[in-house]
């Protein structure tokens, strides 16, 4: 889920964006409204465990629990045109808690997020680069990795896998043993798997160039597991190096 709250529109412009045509000039301290949203990105079905991943197939399974063929019918019928976020349960889709567990809280780990690449025709190789530094950013959290088989399992692979690092193997070597075992515990993919995708990123971080992942040669990378891989670990080893 990506939740932004705050106030009003900052009066701060970004270069790297298009302005809008807003001429609304009222002063930020005289609006006390909060202005704010939340994407979600992933939910899980309790009847049978399954995990809806991804904004687009989120909105088809609340289509199909509404018995709604679109989402004008949705709003319209289903809601009765009424979209505000504070409204009577009946019209509404809520969240509800759920009953505390007695279990300890889950491991949550961190991962890129999906579908990136440095394809961008203005993407250089500089460490200093904004793409370079957001593309390895741990921007998705998740805490199921076993249960994420739809997409995004490299980037599952590669949050997983830092975690091991940090705790359970710490200090071990890309090549180690117990280390690809663990990952293999952790997120069910099975052991051909597992050594295929740590080869791919320890040949990034052992000898790999951000130059052949840049530009044209960039485009397709993150539907490339061993391409996207690779261009991970040539990420890291420009870490390690600018160090």
């Amino acid at each position: 889920m990506d939740l932004t709250l705050g106030g009003p529109a900052s009066a701060t412009n970004s270069h790297y964006f298009n302005q809008t045509s807003n001429n609304d000039t009222t002063p930020a301290s005289e609006v006390p409204l909060l202005r704010g949203g939340a994407l979600l990105r992933g939910l899980r079905r309790i009847s049978d465990n399954k995990v809806i991943s991804g904004p687009s197939l989120l909105v088809d399974e609340i289509l199909r629990l509404s018995h709604a063929v679109s989402i004008s019918e949705l709003v319209a019928q289903k809601w009765a045109n009424n979209t505000s976020a504070f409204q009577a349960r009946p019209l509404s889709l809520f969240l509800r808690p759920r009953s505390a567990l007695a279990s300890p809280p889950p491991t949550v780990y961190a991962s890129p997020r999906i579908g990136l690449d440095l394809s961008h025709p203005g993407t250089t190789t500089s460490p200093d680069h904004p793409r370079v530094v957001f593309l390895p950013r741990l921007y998705r959290y998740f805490t199921h990795p076993e249960l994420l088989t739809a997409n995004g399992r490299t980037q599952t692979f590669l949050g997983v896998l830092r975690t091991c690092r940090s705790t359970t193997c710490k200090g071990q070597d890309l090549g180690d043993v117990r280390l690809r075992k663990e990952v293999m515990r952790i997120t069910g993919l099975n052991e051909a798997t597992v050594s295929r995708y740590i080869e791919n990123y320890k040949g990034g971080v052992d000898s790999g160039r951000l130059k052949a992942f840049v530009g044209v040669q960039g485009k397709g990378a993150s539907s490339s597991p061993p391409t996207y891989l690779r261009m991970m670990g040539a990420l890291e080893r420009l870490r390690l190096e600018a160090q």
